[in-house]
């Protein structure tokens, strides 16, 4: 979402259901077929390469490039198609070559070059004021862990980043290539996430961006490619001691120029270390600002009015796509079969579903039944992950059932509830905080646990510098005044613990297991980029809160009622800031969380458990301030429930409550 406010994303969660949703037949919803033909450069075997592109309103439409001295002669012509796109095939154009559609219209000043919407790879040329497509080769790159697995979306912990502000050298003068991640793959791992998720990737008009103004959409980002074999190279050696580690052959350095194949590459290498790929993808908008030579001019149909081919006459930071035409909705869901089949993704993450439904009427969301029911028809097990404010049920619903037919969603109702527990105890034990309002925000009535992706931070919610209303990062929203200080720090793992014991599928912010206090910014000023030399350089503070981090996605992954079991909030008291709940499912042990958000420790406070007799403390948060804390509360990793019936469970026991806290218990 590009410069979108924070607001959107806050509003109080209800359940919406779309207008004029009516149950269809299945008959009415099985899955079209794509038009067999390729777009954009599709390379021959038998040598050359056939061109098409979609230009209802041109009268000529040429391919030029370096293989035809980019000379649009009769040579060059393209031949007009009934369903108004032109087709020809380049015998001398091969991999590597630069090209573009010269397009003349039906007003002799509409005459120029214009670029491929399906272009694969663009650069700039020094010869030449803009950039230009290049024609690839989509099997220069040769995949090594193709027997990843997508996992479950209940197994899933999810690490979102921004490509140019992760990771790499000198990133207030140079943005940050996908190659840099390279070097932070194996932090992941030991981090333990099992998917991670860029914010878009798309060639983008600005020198920065959070990645929501993408303007060709099968293009990477020109400035996250590594473009001179000099530097590559490093890139390439380092990139094999990692396929080294797991056991797969190394990668050359033909197989990883240009964006195209770097972008496969660390894709390949997160499979090659079990970490799955979701990338963000903007279907409800283009970019803005939108140069005069991408799909935004490349055809004119109605120049009086200015409207685009590709384009309604409708704006959300940019303008909105036009889902009344089937070349439109075609040319989208090809982007994302792209995804799917030339870079090996899990899955996708789409943004603000909600503006493709309402900008997109009555349209758009016939348009999202079809793209899900394509996607999974050929990937049953894509995670198809959709963004939708205020969130609406209806969006995981089946295309049958009149749903858009995703099977995920965000969900803000923990980030609220939570968020606003450790903001209000920042002020000090006087000021109310609601434990209510988390217990509450735990139930999903209208949702599965694994259709809902919940958070404390994103991308959206700590961004600095546009004068929206954006928030701060846990630590600073827990004490203002000393973002390292105890109450910070307790509350932030207090506030942490929730989202990572509580149901749905949990995601983290770039930084965010390193306790990061500041704000984030695409411009990659130094006052909003990760702080890894915390890490690095073994900062107490630092790397006590990574190890927190750690030891509770491990403690999720390793217990499947964590990551699948119902939820049951037996206990709640704002005044004393407690809450208790029990994870449970048939076959697994109970776990019972203890979250507390009081400033003090409780000694011997009863509590209600489940089940009598023993019970493991397999998680204490306070043992992780200045590990391991010589001054740690705790129940000596054990308690035995054996007092009475207590907060409707079937027994008992006085435990030992650490302030700003959370505990875990799981029976013996």
């Amino acid at each position: 979402m590009n410069r979108k406010s924070a607001a959107s994303e806050s509003t109080e969660t209800k359940t919406v259901k779309s207008p004029g949703r009516k149950k269809k037949s299945p008959a009415a919803q099985a899955p079209r077929q794509l038009t067999s033909d390729m777009f954009g450069a599709d390379l021959s075997p038998a040598g050359g390469t056939a061109f098409r592109v979609w230009a209802p309103s041109a009268t000529k439409v040429f391919v030029v490039g370096s293989f035809n001295a980019w000379k649009h002669t009769a040579s060059s012509l393209l031949k007009k198609n009934d369903d108004g796109t032109w087709s020809g095939t380049m015998p001398n154009a091969k991999a590597g070559d630069t090209y573009m559609f010269y397009v003349e219209g039906p007003q002799p000043e509409f005459a120029r070059e214009m670029r491929d919407p399906f272009a694969r790879e663009l650069t700039l040329d020094p010869a030449w004021p803009e950039c230009r497509c290049v024609i690839v080769d989509p099997q220069a790159y040769h995949w090594r862990a193709t027997g990843f697995t997508t996992p479950k979306r209940s197994d899933i912990v999810v690490y979102q980043l921004h490509v140019g502000c992760f990771w790499g050298p000198d990133r207030p003068h140079r943005t940050a290539k996908f190659l840099d991640i390279i070097d932070r793959i194996e932090h992941l791992s030991s981090l333990g996430i099992t998917a991670v998720q860029f914010l878009p990737i798309a060639e983008f008009e600005t020198s920065t961006s959070m990645g929501y103004n993408g303007v060709d959409l099968f293009s990477a980002e020109m400035d996250y490619e590594v473009d001179e074999d000099t530097y590559l190279w490093t890139y390439i050696n380092r990139a094999n001691t990692l396929f080294n580690k797991k056991g797969f052959a190394p990668v050359t350095i033909d197989e990883a120029r240009g964006s195209y194949n770097q972008t496969k590459l660390l894709f390949d290498l997160f499979h090659a270390w079990g970490i799955a790929v979701i990338p963000d993808v903007v279907y409800n908008h283009a970019g803005n600002p939108i140069d005069d030579r991408s799909m935004l001019n490349l055809d004119k149909p109605d120049p009086d009015k200015n409207r685009s081919l590709y384009f309604s006459d409708k704006d959300h930071c940019g303008p909105v796509f036009d889902y009344s035409k089937e070349m439109v909705r075609e040319f989208l869901i090809r982007n994302a079969l792209f995804h799917f089949e030339e870079l090996h993704v899990d899955g996708l993450r789409f943004d603000q579903v909600s503006v493709i439904d309402h900008e997109g009427a009555p349209d758009g969301w016939k348009f999202c039944q079809t793209l899900t029911d394509v996607l999974f028809e050929r990937f049953p097990d894509a995670i198809l992950n959709a963004e939708y404010w205020p969130v609406n049920n209806w969006v995981v619903k089946t295309p049958t059932n009149g749903g858009a037919g995703f099977n995920s969603t965000q969900h803000d109702a923990i980030r609220r509830t939570v968020r606003a527990a450790v903001r209000n105890a920042s002020h000090g034990m006087a000021t109310f905080v609601s434990m209510n309002d988390i217990a509450a925000a735990l139930h999903h009535p209208d949702f599965n646990a694994d259709q809902i992706f919940t958070a404390l931070s994103n991308h959206d919610i700590v961004y600095a510098g546009d004068g929206m209303d954006r928030e701060d990062r846990l630590p600073k929203l827990a004490d203002n005044s000393d973002a390292w200080s105890w109450y910070a720090r307790s509350r932030t793992r207090a506030a942490s613990g929730i989202l990572l014991t509580a149901p749905g599928i949990p995601m983290l912010f770039m930084g965010q297991e390193m306790l990061e206090t500041k704000r984030w910014h695409d411009s990659r000023q130094e006052q909003f980029l990760v702080w890894w030399d915390g890490l690095d350089n073994g900062v107490t503070t630092v790397t006590d809160f990574f190890k927190f981090m750690r030891d509770l996605i491990t403690l999720r992954s390793s217990n499947r009622v964590m990551r699948e079991g119902w939820v049951d909030t037996y206990h709640v008291h704002d005044g004393n800031r407690i809450l208790a709940f029990r994870r449970g499912m048939t076959g697994e042990k109970d776990m019972v969380i203890v979250a507390s958000f009081n400033d003090n420790t409780f000694f011997n406070y009863e509590i209600g458990f489940p089940q009598y007799g023993g019970w493991q403390e397999v998680f204490n948060s306070d043992a992780y301030d200045n590990w391991v804390n010589p001054n740690c509360h705790g129940n000596g990793g054990y308690v035995f429930a054996g007092g009475r019936p207590m907060h409707d469970m079937s027994a008992s026991a006085a435990i030992t409550i650490p302030a700003n806290s959370i505990l875990v218990f799981r029976k013996e």
